[in-house]
């Protein structure tokens, strides 16, 4: 437990973004690891003795360790140290308590995991404390030591490095909200706001007199909009759990001063009322907006059908993701290859900034 709120410890701004940098530091390297448990929450809060914490929890209860999550365990503990390096080009003191915690994991690598080149070796101390390990010796389990340490920072560094546009987004959007869940940090480091398309229509083949239809179609149906704004909520799959065709996030629009009901409803009413006016027959079915994440070709193994379960359990009940903006209506152009849809913007139609969806 790291304790309640401290209200009465004064933080300079100068710190709180040390801190902040700090704890996504470490939150990207565990979430960039496939051994590392899953991230709960990232805090720039002070708590107890602590002066930011990132929280993780394991999927499942485990009695056994490999040695590839011990690695990841050490490298996230490291995120934060290394963080700070990349960005303000110096260090703090902010990094004691994960030097500790890494250097035990690697002293018990060494000593008692047989997980170092020393081999299936046991170095324990004697029940009173004394110990029967030679100087010669003693300084070769240092160095194991310290070579796990240094390469348990090295990958944190080689991570934070190759998305520090990502380190720097997320922990200057901590510093505004001083907390984010793992589905929000997920969100955040996973999902680029320009690439998400909401699908509104799907109209198949088109002739060029088509083409110039739907435009026509998608500039009205645009001028009388306004923009607005949604979130990414929840997972779902589409399919069986044993075999799941598709994974994906609900969308959740929010409400409009200037909009009755959801205005991601009415804008897909509007825009179905103008393609039937320039001719198109839409397809009438429930509109239930989503964002695909993964399509699956191929039946999960017990394994995956496993991690897909936690998967959906963690993340179905009050997930979201941050507030994002939509502010015009797109015509696209998609194309099938062997590494999936590829999609183009032939016409981008903006919305009115003050007019009202009828």
């Amino acid at each position: 437990m790291a304790g309640p709120e401290r209200k009465s410890r004064v933080i300079t701004e100068a710190e709180k973004k040390i801190i902040a940098y700090h704890e996504v530091g470490h939150a990207i390297v565990m979430r960039s690891l496939p051994g590392a448990d899953p991230v709960h929450k990232v805090t720039a809060i002070s708590r107890g003795m602590a002066l930011g914490l990132t929280v993780q929890a394991p999927a499942e209860d485990r009695y056994l360790m490999r040695k590839s999550e011990l690695l990841a365990k050490m490298a996230g503990a490291m995120g934060g140290r290394a963080s700070e390096e990349i960005i303000f080009g110096d260090i703090t003191t902010g990094a004691s308590q994960d030097i500790e915690y890494v250097t035990n994991i690697a002293r018990r690598m060494v000593c008692e995991f047989g997980m170092s080149s020393l081999g299936l070796i046991s170095f324990k101390a004697e029940s009173d404390g004394s110990s029967t390990i030679g100087a010669e010796t003693t300084a070769r389990i240092d160095k194991e030591i310290s070579l796990l340490v240094e390469q348990a920072y090295q990958t944190a560094l080689n991570i934070l490095r190759e998305k520090k546009n990502k380190l720097i987004s997320i922990a200057e959007h901590l510093i505004e909200v001083e907390t984010i869940d793992g589905s929000e940090l997920d969100a955040l480091l996973f999902i680029d706001p320009a690439g998400i398309h909401l699908t509104l229509a799907f109209l198949g083949e088109l002739t060029d007199e088509q083409l110039a239809a739907a435009i026509g179609a998608s500039e009205e149906a645009a001028q009388k909009a306004t923009p607005f704004e949604y979130r990414l909520k929840g997972l779902g799959i589409f399919g069986s759990p044993q075999q799941p065709r598709v994974i994906w996030m609900g969308i959740e629009d929010l409400p409009s001063g200037q909009i009755q009901g959801s205005p991601l409803q009415q804008l897909h009413r509007v825009l179905t009322k103008e393609l039937e006016l320039h001719g198109f027959e839409v397809e009438k079915r429930p509109f239930s907006p989503h964002l695909t994440l993964a399509r699956i070709k191929r039946p999960l193994v017990a394994d995956e059908q496993q991690l897909l379960q936690h998967l959906l359990h963690s993340r179905r009940a009050g997930a979201s993701s941050p507030i994002y903006r939509v502010n015009q209506l797109c015509v696209m152009k998609s194309e099938l290859s062997r590494t999936g849809a590829k999609y183009t913007c032939l016409r981008e139609c903006s919305f009115s900034k003050s007019n009202r969806l009828a």
